[in-house]
């Protein structure tokens, strides 16, 4: 039974490696003449800014070393755990 399915595969494989490329149609070409002209990269229009960012701060006394009580729940352990970061 191996031997049978080995040769099915062997003659299955076969069949594709000796598969000529299919030239059903010509690649397409690009016509030179037929591209817009050169010009400076920029957008069609000019811009104008629609909405402004929002102003973001921090607040007094944040410590960035201490763990967000958001994160509290998740139990994660330490960070690092004491391991050295490669240099």
């Amino acid at each position: 039974m191996v031997s049978a399915v080995a040769a099915l595969s062997l003659v299955a494989t076969s069949t594709l490696w000796g598969a000529p490329t299919a030239w059903a149609i010509e690649p397409p070409s690009v016509d030179p003449g037929a591209l817009p002209p050169d010009g400076p990269p920029g957008p069609p229009e000019p811009m104008r800014q629609g909405a402004y960012c929002t102003r973001v701060a921090t607040l007094p006394d944040t410590d960035y070393r201490v763990q967000p009580r958001y994160m509290d729940m998740l139990n994660l352990p330490e960070r690092g755990g004491g391991d050295a970061a490669p240099e």
